[in-house]
């Protein structure tokens, strides 16, 4: 989210904070939609967030080019 949301010149510091509760994690396992319909992912993880910002962007451009 750093890498990709964050300005170069002001990147977030993390900072943990293990006293609070974290979030369920939760993890697809895709083997079977690769092997019975051979789907493979079109991204990865920052390739998504990345694909996702860009999106915003061009719907922010859209937005301001039809006021």
């Amino acid at each position: 989210m750093i890498e990709v949301f964050c300005s170069p010149e002001r990147k977030s510091e993390i900072i943990m904070c293990p006293e609070k509760p974290n979030a369920p994690e939760y993890i697809m396992d895709i083997t079977p939609a690769v092997h019975e319909l051979e789907y493979y992912p079109e991204y990865n993880y920052l390739e998504m967030l990345r694909d996702f910002k860009k999106e915003m962007q061009e719907a922010k451009n859209v937005e301001n080019h039809s006021e």
